[in-house]
């Protein structure tokens, strides 16, 4: 099965892509150390690091790698941005963590932070320098909810819990919200659709849905139509 999506990847691009005479490039070459490595995967998240590696060097932003049983979709409640070559704690969305924006972070899981984004740099397919940071903000920090991420910040080690939706400041955290009597809140983000039908009365009484839609729905698509 891993040899075989290598192969069905290679040729997708190898006669559809039309970019190959403007990205630098060399496909055989990608396609020999992506089945080199299929040999040495053992479990499926080796397999769709393989696949991300094998297609990062196409420099595509529609490109995405996925399948269903990845579980990663978690973030520690904070954001970071790289800031004049320096990785910078931009919002702490708890206020237990001894964090504040402006921090510089220099290590994770104890390798330093060029290290650690240079690993997750060659998982993203990106045109453009600003999607490739966008992205790898968003993945260096994910992970299997409830998993732990150690950071070094003043020279002292924190230890973050992913417990959090993986967006920006902006995104609720909560699956759902009675605004008022009148609105209610729903993150299609994140709620299941086992939970939307609990919420049913509760909804038919409201004059207002807000549905939030800014990035993905999570298998809950059905409830809009």
């Amino acid at each position: 099965v891993r040899l075989g999506n290598v192969i069905n990847t290679y040729n997708v691009f190898q006669h559809f892509y039309p970019y190959f005479d403007v990205v630098d490039v060399n496909w055989n070459n990608e396609l020999e150390k992506a089945l080199e490595r299929s040999f040495k995967d053992s479990i499926p998240k080796d397999h769709l690091i393989t696949l991300q590696k094998f297609t990062s060097p196409l420099n595509d932003g529609h490109i995405v790698v996925s399948y269903n049983r990845n579980s990663e979709w978690s973030t520690p409640p904070i954001t970071w941005e790289w800031i004049n070559d320096e990785l910078v704690i931009t919002n702490v969305l708890d206020s237990t963590i001894p964090l504040k924006i402006g921090d510089i972070v220099t290590e994770i899981n104890g390798v330093t932070t060029v290290e650690y984004f240079s690993e997750i740099n060659s998982r993203i397919s990106a045109g453009t320098e600003g999607w490739l940071n966008h992205n790898s903000q968003i993945l260096s920090l994910s992970g299997e909810k409830d998993s732990e991420l150690d950071i070094k910040v003043n020279n002292e080690t924190i230890k973050l819990i992913r417990n959090s939706y993986p967006y920006n400041s902006s995104a609720r955290q909560s699956d759902y919200e009675k605004i008022n009597d009148s609105v209610f809140y729903l993150n299609l983000n994140s709620i299941p659709m086992e939970e939307i039908e609990k919420l049913i009365p509760e909804l038919e009484k409201s004059k207002s849905i807000i549905c939030d839609l800014r990035v993905y729905p999570r298998g809950n698509h059905g409830f809009i139509s």
